[in-house]
């Protein structure tokens, strides 16, 4: 028992060699058997599981570190320096669920050797998509970081939570590699869709702009039930010019999630607008209805038209400072369909479950 516990393959072709479903067990008696003493996953020890220039530590606020501090928020994620942004993109869209996220992590308090076990839900045949079955990932809290000696994974805003972290390196496991989630999301040998699956439960498939959505009517329709009214999850791939980067305020070959679709009214006219977020937890968007478009907010009073504009935003700050200040730093920002149509692509959707159950996994 004790050498299967501490002494396993990780392998996305091999599911039986890293998952089981009894990981609050395993958890549990590795707590019991080490104590305080640091339990350390050797399959994530081997070589070609890091990235390169990478090394393995503990954060350096480690021992101040909860698990959960303040429940979970989409902006509680930020991207860290492995290039998976498609990955942190999916983690942050789930995060609008908070709890898919709170009850995918065992325990959801501090561990006293560093062992977790997350959640996922697995595929187990290709040519059988509803062939699924709930499992646990065992992972440890040592993570990786950069030639600095900072902590080059995925990290929470304050970097006083663990979750960001159990999360992206269980899904390494899941994933292969951090290697291998270097990268875009599509060709993975779990994608887009994949890992929305394995986050939720629940059946995916993706819609293309300008293809199956061809008009600014027709995809703020299709958002807006989506996500309001069929409880759906979703990723979006950017296609904006590299070269444009800095002019828009868009990441080419980058993925971005999707928060919502908002309309504010102009007299007669309705505008619609994508609530989007950047992984990276900052630069966004530059063009109009963006948050550098300020002025134009603040124009009879259209801000008032958005929760968040209302709650987060300190409008005299802004004007006082000419937009300097005033406003989060979040990543997250709205734009135009007409102009989401322009410089995104296809967008991946997993339908929301709707009861969950840590036993069976999500039931309707």
């Amino acid at each position: 028992m004790k050498k299967f516990l501490f002494d396993r393959r990780a392998d996305w072709q091999h599911p039986d060699d890293v998952y089981f479903t009894d990981g609050p067990a395993i958890v549990d008696y590795i707590n019991e058997t080490l104590g305080e003493i640091r339990y350390v996953d050797r399959v994530t020890q081997k070589s070609g599981f890091l990235h390169e220039n990478n090394t393995w530590g503990t954060p350096q606020n480690y021992v101040d570190m909860k698990v959960f501090s303040e429940g979970v928020d989409p902006n509680d994620i930020m991207q860290g320096y492995i290039g998976n942004c498609w990955m942190v993109s999916t983690i942050a869209t789930v995060a609008k669920w908070p709890q898919l996220i709170e009850q995918a992590i065992y325990p959801n308090t501090f561990s006293p050797s560093g062992c977790y076990a997350v959640r996922v839900c697995w595929q187990c045949s290709e040519s059988k998509p509803k062939d699924v079955r709930w499992a646990w990932i065992i992972v440890d809290s040592i993570f990786p970081r950069d030639e600095r000696g900072k902590t080059a994974c995925a990290n929470s805003r304050d970097h006083l939570e663990l979750w960001p972290m159990l999360l992206e390196k269980a899904l390494a496991k899941f994933h292969g590699s951090y290697s291998l989630m270097v990268g875009g999301g599509e060709g993975k040998p779990v994608g887009y869709g994949g890992l929305l699956m394995a986050l939720t439960g629940g059946p995916w498939y993706w819609m293309t702009i300008g293809k199956e959505l061809k008009t600014d009517t027709k995809v703020s329709d299709y958002l807006r039930w989506m996500r309001h009214k069929a409880q759906r999850m979703m990723v979006v791939s950017c296609t904006a010019p590299r070269e444009e980067k800095e002019t828009l305020g868009l990441v080419g070959h980058h993925a971005y999630s999707i928060l919502g679709i908002h309309s504010i009214f102009e007299d007669d006219n309705e505008i619609h607008l994508v609530e989007l977020r950047n992984p990276w937890g900052w630069f966004e968007w530059k063009g109009k209805w963006s948050n550098h478009d300020w002025q134009n907010w603040m124009t009879n009073q259209r801000h008032n038209q958005v929760a968040r504009f209302r709650e987060l935003f300190d409008w005299d700050k802004i004007k006082e400072t000419d937009g300097k200040e005033g406003m989060p730093k979040d990543g997250q920002f709205y734009m135009e369909c007409k102009d989401f149509m322009k410089y995104f692509s296809t967008i991946t959707v997993v339908k929301v479950p709707f009861k969950f159950d840590v036993g069976c996994g999500f039931r309707e």
